[in-house]
C-alpha cells in the first residue's frame, strides 16, 4: 500500500452522528456533551483562555461556542474575499504583494486575514510571514514589514515563536535543505539554519527547559526527534526512533500536531506507527514518552492504530492523543492514491506524569487536532463532517 497523507475534511469535535446536537451529562458513560452541526469545515478553532469560549472560522462565517456544554452562542456569515473564500486566496495574494500587508491597519480583510494566522511574539508585536523561500518580520499591529525578507530554503512552511528568547523557529521541507531555521522576532534577522537531514514537522518549544522539539523522516523511512537550542538553534541531541516505526511528521498547514511538550513534567510526547515496507501499518499506534531536558526515551505507550496528533491539559495533568484507526487505499479524483479511515477514530487519554493509559474514547472518522480548554476540562476535535463536538474526557 502507498503511504499517503490521509484525505478528509479538518472539522470540530467529537462526532457520532451529524446534523443534530448531541448533549450527555458528565455521570454518564458517554463523554460526548455535543455535537453541533456547522455549514463548512473549519479553517481555525481558537479557545478563549478563561472564558470558556472557542471561536470557530469556516470559509463563509464563524461561530462561536459554550466549551462547557457546547452551545451555539453565536453563528455570523462572513462574506468571501474577491476572488473566493476568505483565507486561502487571500494568502495567495499577500504571497506576491507581501508589501500590501500595510493595508491590514486600514481594514483590509486579505491583509488582516493572513497577519492574523502568522505565528506572533507578543512581547515585541512582531508577527512572521512566511514565503515559499523567505520569511519577513512584520509589525503585528499593522502589517508594515520592520525588515527585509531572509532567504531560508525552498518550501518554508511551518512556524513556531518562542517569546522568552524572542525566537521564530521556521521549517524547510525541500531535496536540498531539510532544517530549521531560527530568526530572531526583535531584528528579523536570521541566527542559523540546523539542518536535519530528514522532512521536519511542527516545531515545539520548552520554555522552561529552553530547548524546541521536532520530529522528521528522511529518505531510508528512519525516524527521529531532534532537540535544538532554544536561543541558538543549535542542535544538542538526536533521539532515532527506529526504521518503520514512523513519526507522522504533520502537513503543510500544521493542522496535524505529532508532538507536544509538557513543561511542567518535563515530558516530551511523540506520535508514531510501525509500518511494513510497503507502508501497511502493522501493530498498534505508539507514543514515546522523552525527558525534554536530555532528549532520551522514557517509555513507549501502547494506542490505536494510525495515531495522529497529540495535544496536553497541563492543569489536569493530561495528554490527549488521537489516532484514526486501520485505513484502506483508494483512488484520490484528481489522482494517485490516498489513505481513507475505515471507521471510528480514537481518542486515548494519558498521564502526563506516567504516560499511563487513563481511558480510550471512539470518536468520528478521521479526527485532527482537538482544541483544549483548560478552564473546562472539555475537548473540541476535527472530524470528517461539517460538526463541531464537545467532550469531557474524565471518566
Amino acid at each position: 500500500m502507498r503511504r499517503r497523507i490521509v484525505g478528509g475534511l479538518v472539522l470540530l469535535g467529537i462526532v457520532v452522528g451529524t446534523g443534530a446536537i448531541v448533549v450527555a451529562h458528565r455521570d454518564e458513560p458517554n463523554p460526548i456533551l455535543a455535537v453541533v452541526t456547522l455549514d463548512a469545515p473549519p479553517i481555525d478553532i481558537v479557545v478563549q483562555p478563561g472564558a470558556a469560549r472557542a471561536v470557530i472560522t469556516t470559509s463563509v462565517s464563524t461561530w462561536t461556542v459554550d466549551t462547557h456544554d457546547g452551545r451555539v452562542l453565536a453563528a455570523r456569515t462572513v462574506p468571501s474575499a474577491p476572488g473566493g473564500p476568505l483565507l486561502d486566496p487571500c494568502h495567495d495574494y499577500i504571497q506576491t504583494h507581501w508589501s500590501s500587508l500595510a493595508e491590514a491597519s486600514q481594514g483590509n480583510r486579505c491583509a488582516r486575514a493572513v497577519l492574523n494566522a502568522a505565528p506572533t511574539d507578543g512581547t515585541t508585536h512582531r508577527a512572521v510571514l512566511i514565503f515559499n523561500t523567505a520569511a519577513v518580520l512584520l509589525d503585528a499591529r499593522t502589517g508594515i514589514p520592520v525588515a527585509p525578507p531572509v532567504t531560508v530554503g525552498i518550501y518554508a512552511a511551518l512556524a513556531v515563536v518562542d517569546e522568552r528568547t524572542h525566537r521564530a523557529f521556521i521549517t524547510v521541507s525541500s531535496n536540498g535543505d531539510r532544517a530549521v531555521c531560527t530568526m530572531d522576532t526583535r531584528t528579523g534577522h536570521l541566527v542559523t539554519c540546523a539542518y536535519l537531514g530528514g522532512f521536519p514537522g511542527l516545531p515545539v518549544v520548552d520554555p522552561g527547559a529552553n530547548r524546541v522539539f521536532v520530529s522528521n523522516q528522511d529518505d531510508t523511512r528512519t525516524n527521529r526527534v531532534d532537540m535544538l537550542d532554544a536561543t541558538t538553534g543549535r542542535i544538542l541531541h538526536s533521539l532515532v526512533l527506529g526504521q518503520g516505526l514512523e513519526a507522522y511528521v504533520g502537513d503543510s498547514a500544521g493542522v496535524v500536531h505529532p508532538l507536544a511538550v509538557d513543561a511542567r513534567t518535563q515530558h516530551a510526547f511523540v506520535v508514531g506507527q510501525q509500518s511494513a515496507p510497503s507502508g501497511d501499518a502493522v501493530g498498534p499506534g505508539r507514543v514515546m514518552m522523552l525527558d525534554a531536558l536530555h532528549g532520551t526515551r522514557i517509555r513507549t505507550i501502547d494506542v490505536a492504530q494510525n495515531p495522529r496528533t497529540v495535544e496536553l491539559d497541563a492543569r489536569r495533568n493530561r495528554v490527549f492523543v488521537l489516532s484514526i484507526g486501520p485505513v484502506t487505499e483508494r483512488t484520490s479524483p484528481t489522482g494517485g492514491y490516498v489513505d481513507v479511515p475505515t471507521g471510528a477514530g480514537t481518542l486515548s487519554v494519558l498521564d502526563a506524569s506516567t504516560g499511563r493509559t487513563i481511558r480510550t474514547i471512539l470518536v468520528g472518522v478521521n479526527p485532527t487536532t482537538p482544541a483544549v480548554d483548560e478552564r473546562t476540562g472539555h475537548i473540541l476535535i476535527a472530524t470528517i463532517g461539517a460538526s463541531i463536538d464537545t467532550v469531557d474526557p474524565d471518566p
